[in-house]
């Protein structure tokens, strides 16, 4: 068995993916999966901070493999992927990835995330630290020739379909 098919959602804190992910899933006729949430993405997080990146790489890996071996749908939409991954890793690392998953950027400007960001019931992070990781996700879009999605341009309808174009075309 190949799997199911893999498209991903990725982008900073604050962009839409846990709201968009599940719509375009159903959308599809699969589901969505977040093998980032909670404490492996703390995890990740943490270890980057310190400087492990062999323990990054190999826990995001896992993270992901593990989400997606739990999935019995056609198509799994993850709700961040290897991009997320990339943020924290240094670009050695990145050809053990390879093949990367057709990956839509989601993507908002700083005052926008700040907004969302101070809704929610989180730890705050410095503007700087948001602002370098909207700087990050965009550098590997465009290095990696992903679409961009500004979900800051756009109402949530809007933004599902131009999801669900996308992925028709990636399936």
């Amino acid at each position: 068995m190949s799997g199911p098919r893999v498209l991903a959602l990725d982008g900073h804190d604050g962009v839409g993916k846990t709201t968009l992910a599940p719509r375009l899933a159903a959308a599809l006729g699969g589901v969505a999966a977040r093998p980032f949430a909670g404490t492996a993405g703390a995890i990740q997080l943490w270890a980057a901070r310190r400087g492990d990146f062999a323990f990054v790489d190999a826990l995001a890996r896992q993270a992901i493999a593990y989400t997606l071996a739990l999935q019995t749908a056609p198509v799994v939409v993850c709700d961040r992927h290897w991009m997320t991954a990339f943020t924290l890793l240094p670009d050695a690392y990145w050809p053990a990835w390879q093949p990367l998953p057709p990956t839509m950027l989601l993507w908002i400007d700083l005052p926008t995330t700040l907004a969302r960001l101070g809704l929610r019931d989180e730890a705050a992070e410095s503007g700087a630290t948001h602002e370098h990781y909207l700087a990050r996700y965009l550098d590997l879009a465009t290095q990696f020739g992903c679409p961009v999605l500004r979900t800051d341009q756009l109402s949530e309808a809007e933004s599902l379909d131009a999801l669900i174009a996308w992925a028709r075309k990636e399936i």
